[in-house]
């Protein structure tokens, strides 16, 4: 087995920086606009032609007409109707609409006595003539003049003294009279008794309903029978 040989390691020196080392946008950063559709707002993309179809255009309605089976043609001829002459009788015409004229009573010939008719003269009375104002001037009670004489002399009257209560004396009725029937013989007097209450029998007795006859036996009495009648020429029979 052979040796071999194992060299020194000597590092290349670089040439420059990479582009690892510099921080730039990447492809997702740039938001460019779609070019697909009709509206692009890119100027730099060509657009090719585009067509566009048209709209459909919409269906005419005809108005359906009667059909055959809509028409009657019952009693018809090539002269007209089969049928007899029937005259109609026209409407009441209407009556003419009245003038509209003065009721009796809206007349008033009572006002044209006065401009027609003639009357005594009438005199009318004039307006209230207007009362000056008085003068403000003070009466007679409005002066207060000391007196020049001396002054008279005033009396006065006094209150109402107090008044002594009566005396308590008994009235009329606090007397107490003796009934006269203990001085002098008594009348007679009456009294009327109490209702007396007639004799009755207030116990219970038992109704029809509470007997039972059928459930009663009894032994018969004496029963009687009639014997049969005999012809006065019936024979007498022999025993043998």
């Amino acid at each position: 087995m052979g040796s071999g040989t194992q060299g020194n390691y000597t590092p290349t020196k670089r040439r420059g920086p990479i582009a690892a080392e510099f921080q730039t946008p990447g492809p997702a950063t740039i938001v460019l606009p779609s070019s697909i559709g009709i509206n692009i707002q890119e100027s730099t993309i060509k657009k090719a032609p585009a067509f566009s179809f048209g709209s459909k255009p919409e269906d005419k309605l005809e108005s359906p007409g009667p059909g055959p089976g809509q028409y009657n043609v019952t009693k018809l001829t090539y002269k007209g109707k089969d049928e007899h002459p029937a005259p109609t009788i026209a409407g009441r015409p209407k009556d003419p609409k009245k003038d509209l004229t003065p009721a009796p009573g809206t007349y008033c010939p009572e006002k044209g006595e006065k401009v027609i008719g003639e009357h005594t003269p009438a005199y009318s009375f004039g307006t209230k003539l207007k009362i000056e104002k008085p003068d403000n001037i003070p009466a007679p009670n409005s002066y207060s003049i000391p007196p020049a004489i001396g002054v008279a002399p005033a009396y006065t009257i006094s209150g109402k003294g107090k008044t002594q209560p009566p005396p308590m004396l008994p009235g009329p009725g606090q007397y107490d009279s003796s009934s006269p029937d203990k001085i002098k013989p008594k009348s007679p007097a009456y009294s009327l008794s109490s209702r007396t209450h007639l004799p009755s029998d207030s116990t219970q007795k038992p109704g029809p309903g509470a007997h039972s006859p059928e459930k009663v036996h009894l032994e018969g009495g004496k029963r009687y029978s009639f014997g049969v009648k005999h012809s006065p020429y019936l024979g007498s029979l022999k025993a043998h």
